[in-house]
Formats: structure tokens, sequence, C-alpha cells
């Protein structure tokens, strides 16, 4: 999958009853991915110009935008993008919401009342419109309430009957049973709506009664309801259990149990683990934490919470606002970090003479500079933070320095004024004692 799709279908169109044509598992799939592209059109269109598009309107997309999340490792679906888009055109379902009290809630419904295709700069472009009421229940989710459906999930399964249960299930996967111990479970209804949700067939009808002459739900459940239910637990997110209640020896009620699979362990670098507590106990969400790792490096995302932490916790400035911002500035801003082993210093010898006064203090300078740098973190901040004070008390100490200084960025004057105190303090020795 390209991305990860998720589709607010309305729950009055999750339970299709056909009552002319045939559709297959790839179109009932296709339909999801049309309506998950009109929803996103819909907004952009609301958005531009403040009102819905008209009954009319014309949604388009790429073929393979919309075949994108229909099935997983099929190279062959373009192909044959027209014959499913016109068996979408030309069937004709009843609308249910899946609730055994609910009954028909768009009679004798198209999926789509129009479709074409145009090439438009070399790419295939379907083109379709929406029935009205489809229209307004992508528009109004506080009047029509939807089920989260994750398509790339669907895309896995391959039989229609799998299609449908998987929709439905979804639907319920909330509804814990009362007095239960976490149950969740479906609408309880008779077979012979289960038959009709679940099948992509249309009835034949009795010529005498006028009433539909379903197949048994015995059949049905051997033949299709097994399988789906065996092909939903091997690759969804989602376990089904079959459950028939029976009025004598005929089973009155159908229903289905849903139990929620633990999701598979994300692997993470111990590095990476390292920095996304820290990150989280600073405020930082694990997602902007991995997304500055892959944009920079672990060296620099180190280095990033270190200095956000101390600029948490400098009190004298106004808090930080905006967490994350300010952390993606600092990492984005700063220049790239290279850990690198420790290295032996090496004294050379200094190339001035010793006979001037000028010579003697580079020299003295220059060794004091280098035996700071070998000092460990913790005592250099000692320096600073004594450095600063005299900074402070000369009027040049700038909000730079005074952030160098919080941030551990020895640097510039600050680090010139922190040599300076070291060095004087390492030339004072104690008085030789005159013995006794």
């Amino acid at each position: 999958m390209k991305s990860v799709s998720t589709l607010n279908k309305p729950n009055v169109s999750l339970v299709m009853i056909p009552k002319a044509g045939k559709l297959t598992a790839i179109e009932r799939k296709l339909l999801n991915s049309i309506l998950l592209s009109s929803a996103r059109q819909l907004r952009e269109y609301r958005a531009l110009h403040s009102q819905d598009p008209s009954n009319t309107h014309l949604y388009s997309a790429l073929a393979d935008e919309l075949l994108d999340p229909v099935e997983v490792g099929k190279s062959n679906l373009k192909s044959a993008l027209r014959k499913h888009v016109l068996a979408l055109r030309r069937a004709v379902i009843n609308w249910e919401a899946p609730d055994a009290k609910s009954g028909v809630v768009w009679e004798n419904l198209s999926m789509l009342s129009e479709a074409r295709f145009e090439i438009r700069n070399g790419g295939l472009y379907v083109l379709w419109a929406l029935p009205p009421k489809i229209n307004e229940a992508l528009s109004d989710y506080q009047e029509f309430h939807f089920t989260k459906l994750d398509l790339e999930k669907i895309s896995r399964l391959k039989s229609y009957t799998a299609v449908a249960l998987y929709e439905i299930c979804v639907r319920y996967k909330n509804n814990f049973r009362k007095e239960g111990k976490g149950e969740r479970i479906t609408n309880a209804s008779p077979p012979e709506w289960w038959v009709d949700a679940l099948t992509n067939i249309v009835p034949k009808t009795n010529k005498e009664t006028g009433q539909p002459v379903r197949r048994e739900w015995r059949k049905v459940k051997n033949e299709a309801v097994k399988k789906a239910i065996e092909e939903i637990n091997a690759v969804t997110d989602l376990d089904i259990v079959l459950t028939e209640k029976k009025t004598g020896k005929a089973v009155s009620l159908v229903q289905f149990e849903i139990r929620l699979k633990k999701p598979e362990p994300r692997e993470i670098q111990s590095s990476h683990f390292e920095l996304i507590k820290s990150g989280i106990c600073l405020g930082l969400t694990e997602t902007q934490i991995a997304s500055g790792i892959e944009r920079t490096s672990v060296e620099q995302v180190g280095l990033g919470l270190a200095k956000l932490e101390a600029r948490i916790k400098h009190q004298e400035l106004e808090p930080v606002v905006n967490v994350g911002r300010y952390f993606n500035s600092i990492i984005n801003d700063g220049a790239p970090v290279k850990v690198v082993n420790d290295a032996e210093i090496e004294r050379k010898p200094a190339l001035l003479t010793t006979d001037t006064p000028v010579a003697q203090e580079k020299s003295v300078l220059t060794l004091a500079r280098e035996d700071f740098m070998t000092l460990p973190e913790v005592e250099k901040r000692g320096f600073a933070a004594r450095a600063l004070k005299v900074l402070v008390a000369r009027g040049v100490a700038t909000a730079r320095i005074q952030r160098n200084a919080e941030e551990g960025v020895w640097s510039g004057v600050l680090l010139s004024q922190m040599i300076e105190i070291f060095s004087g303090e390492k030339s004072i020795k104690p008085a030789p004692s005159d013995g006794p």
C-alpha cells in the first residue's frame, strides 16, 4: 500500500442487498475507494467554495489512485477497471444499516449515478457522480453516523462474503455484551437477513407469492460464511466466531462474537528507544522524535533534546509554548553532529620562545586551553556559571551567551572567560612550607 487509507463509511451504506446485477469482492472494495476519494474531494470543494457541490458534480481521480486501496499484489486490475466501474454503475441495491430494527434505508438505489473515463496528460482518469443521498451521507457525519474502515486491511480479503462480514464486524467491534467480560458482539438477526447481507446474488422470485426465494442459511454458512471467517481471522485485526440461537431445531438468530487481536510488537532500535523516552518526558511525541532522527541523526536529536531540556529548566526565561516547534528549530538549524572516539591529546612544544612576556603569555594560555578541554563536562559547567557572572557584571552577557551557558555550548567570549578563570586558578600554588 502506498498510503494508509481510512474511510468514514456511513453506517447506512454498510449492508448492501443486491436487487439487480452482481458485484464481486473487487467491485465492493472499489466502491469503498471511490467513497474515500469522494469524501476527500468534497471536503476540498467545501473549503474552497464554502458550500457542498451540486448533485450533478463529477468527482475525478487517477485510475491508479482508486486502485491502490483495492487489492494487495494485483497488477492487472487496471486492465479490467472499466468493467468494474460499469458494474458499479449498473448494479441496483437496497442499502441497510447493520441493525435488525432499521430495515431498508435506501431502496433500489444505484451506487454511481454517472461514470466515464478520460485520458489527461497520458493518464487514465475515472469520473463519477454519486446519487444525492450518498452525497448527503458523506457530507453530514452528524446526521449519518459512520464506521471507520481501514481499507488496507480490507484489501487483503478475497471473497465478497469476507469483505461484507468484516465491515459489519468493524461496526460492532466496540459493542460490548451486557454483563460480559469484554466480549464484543454484532447484531443478532434472523438467518435470512444474514443471507441477504453477506451474499452478492440476487435471489429468485416466487412467481406465485412474489417473495424472494433465498438460499438456505445452512448452505450459505457451509459454502461461504465459514470460509469468510477463516479468511478474516487469518489476515485482519479481528478474530470472529459464529454463534447461532435455535428455536427447536431451526436456527432463529445468527450473531458473531468479535475479538480484537493484539498488535504485533514494533521493533525500535535501542538508541532510538532511549531518545524516545527522554523526548516524551519533555513533552514531545514519539512521531516527532522519530521524524527528527530520520531527517538528521541520532546524535543530532540527542543534542537537541539536551538543549531543549536546558531551555525548559531555565526558569528566568519565558516558558516554551510549543515544545515540538522549538525542538524542530534546534535540530534543523544546528550544524550536523558527528560523535567520534576521544583522541589522545598531544602537547606540542610552543613555537615561541619564552624570552618575552608576550611569548610566555601565549604559551600559558595555549596550554591552559588544552588542559581545560580535557575536563569533564560537569566541571566545565561550573566554570561556565562563574564566567557568566563575570560577563553579566561587565554588561557583555548577551542573550546568546546566556543561552550557550545553559545549553553547554562552549565558544567565543564565554569560552575565553572560562579558560581565563581556569588558568588563573591553575597558576595559584600553595606556598612552600618552611618546615619545623
